[in-house]
């Protein structure tokens, strides 16, 4: 059985323990810790108080003490024999996992075995008993791991092997197919030439030197860039750029043919953050800049043409509105004053008897006002 490298932990458990609670956060590291070394011990720890100590990397004294109270002490137990100290939850997550992995490298070697067999049969090679005998023997010797059996026959190896030899050799900087080059007859010259001067930066700076065969691959990835509308121009703009800013921080790694072609949004992310290439914006783009504007100003213009319109429209209804209730006072022998002058008449009489009483209490000064007032009216 192979040693257990993987420690489940259930976090929330962990967390809501009263004990772990209670401890400082060195204590809760050093807890941590002793329940990883006790996980590669076989789910204990050797009961060695200054080994413990010099695991841990604690040099106060006062800090010791502490740990071994709190964490030590009241976390672990002492084995019958007084050699080993054990977490008894850690036992029992222990003693699940090992029985599992187990039954799984278990159901491996089963599956494993029945693969060979199946296979070597099928080939029609003939296994004589011993060497089947040998061959079971190594594998119980080696834990039960199906990685220890041959993942196929030698003759469907051998038919591999075969297959491999019809494709191109896979050249460094990644793999590429014929489609994605210039056709069967090969890269195109613009594609020769954008992945000449492209190796040759990358070359430079990483200190490479790439063949022939390397070249071609990357003149497909620039043949595929063109095919979707990256024309040579702007790749041999592209390579520039990145030959004065490689290795920078906001540069994307180009490594592969396939980087070429993949990563060719990311490398204009990339520019278009650059400070220096904000100065030097194309004629295109000012043009465009330009063209934007003045829409923009156009637009304002036609939403402002729209609002007077507007206002004008509504001067008009008023005026209209305002014409029309003049001739029905003109046909009724009034006026605009008159009308209010009536109006506060029957105001000032609905309120007069409010106002009387106030002035009465007021005294003479009040009924003289008073007095005024009526006479006015």
């Amino acid at each position: 059985m192979k040693q257990l490298h993987t420690m489940p932990l259930n976090c929330e458990k962990f967390l809501s323990s009263r004990h772990v609670r209670r401890m400082r956060w060195d204590e809760r590291g050093a807890y941590l810790i002793l329940l990883t070394e006790a996980w590669l011990e076989g789910a204990r720890l050797p009961k060695d108080y200054e080994e413990i100590r010099r695991l841990l990397g604690i040099d106060d004294d006062a800090a010791w003490r502490r740990i071994k109270r709190f964490v030590l002490d009241r976390m672990f137990e002492s084995s019958e024999d007084g050699l080993w100290l054990y977490n008894r939850t850690q036992v029992q997550v222990y003693e699940d996992v090992r029985q599992r992995a187990e039954r799984l490298s278990n159901r491996q070697a089963a599956a494993a075995r029945a693969r060979w067999s199946k296979t070597r049969g099928e080939s029609g090679t003939d296994v004589s008993g011993a060497e089947q005998q040998e061959r079971a023997e190594g594998l119980e010797g080696s834990g039960g791991d199906a990685s220890a059996m041959p993942r196929h026959s030698h003759g469907n190896a051998y038919k591999k092997r075969k297959e491999k030899k019809d494709l191109p050799p896979s050249p460094r900087g990644g793999n590429e197919s014929a489609e994605e080059g210039g056709g069967k007859n090969g890269p195109s010259a613009e594609g020769l030439e954008v992945a000449a001067r492209l190796t040759a930066v990358l070359g430079r700076h990483r200190e490479m030197v790439y063949t022939p065969r390397e070249i071609e691959v990357w003149a497909r990835a620039c043949d595929g860039l063109r095919r979707r509308g990256v024309s040579a121009a702007k790749q041999m703009e592209m390579i520039e750029w990145l030959d004065q800013h490689f290795g920078d921080d906001f540069m994307p790694g180009i490594s592969s043919p396939a980087h070429w072609r993949q990563k060719w949004g990311a490398l204009l992310d990339a520019r278009d953050r650059d400070p220096g290439m904000r100065k030097k914006r194309s004629k295109r783009d000012i043009d465009r800049a330009l063209v934007a504007q003045r829409r923009a100003e156009a637009t304002r213009r036609a939403e402002a043409e729209r609002n007077e319109k507007r206002m004008a429209e509504v001067a008009a209804a008023v005026a209209e509105r305002r014409a029309e209730f003049e001739a029905w006072l003109d046909a009724e022998g009034t006026s605009i004053e008159r009308m209010m002058w009536e109006q506060h008449k029957v105001v000032t009489a609905a309120t007069w008897p409010a106002a009387e009483r106030f002035l009465s209490a007021s005294g003479d000064r009040g009924r003289a006002a008073a007095g005024t007032t009526v006479s006015a009216v």
